[in-house]
């Protein structure tokens, strides 16, 4: 399918496949934000906190999500690269499209994301971050 024939309002399609989905719900983050600045900690040591869902979902659960959330039109998943190809033809300079089609105003982070997914995801633990916060704390 030409984008030229696709409605404004999506594309029609999804990404069948997609790496790990570890985002954490806006608002729960902000009340973890919160709880951290009014924790009243009397250490005047600097505190790092990385915030990631301990909690990873599947691409497909999400997919299923998406597909209730827009149950009124069927959306056909079809390979991320494909996908992202089809995100390219959108005309840059057709405001109603840019409007609709929000994922082409951060195509470079699909892009990324395709080729990160073609990698090893990596994890990251956060025990020596706090070990070392300590020890700079202590001034040592």
């Amino acid at each position: 399918m030409e984008v030229n024939t696709i409605p404004y309002h999506t594309l029609g399609y999804v990404p069948d496949s997609y790496h790990i989905i570890d985002w954490i719900p806006v608002d729960t983050l902000a009340s973890i934000i919160v709880d951290i600045a009014h924790s009243g900690r009397s250490s005047k040591a600097p505190l790092i906190f990385n915030l990631v869902n301990p909690k990873d979902s599947e691409w497909q659960t999400f997919i299923q999500a998406v597909q209730k959330h827009f149950s009124t039109q069927k959306l056909v998943p079809i390979a991320l690269l494909e996908w992202i190809e089809m995100l390219k033809k959108v005309d840059p300079g057709d405001s109603q499209q840019l409007a609709t089609l929000l994922a082409v105003k951060i195509l470079e982070f699909y892009e990324l994301a395709a080729l990160a997914a073609s990698r090893e995801r990596q994890l990251y633990a956060s025990h020596n971050g706090v070990t070392n916060m300590e020890f700079l704390a202590s001034g040592q």
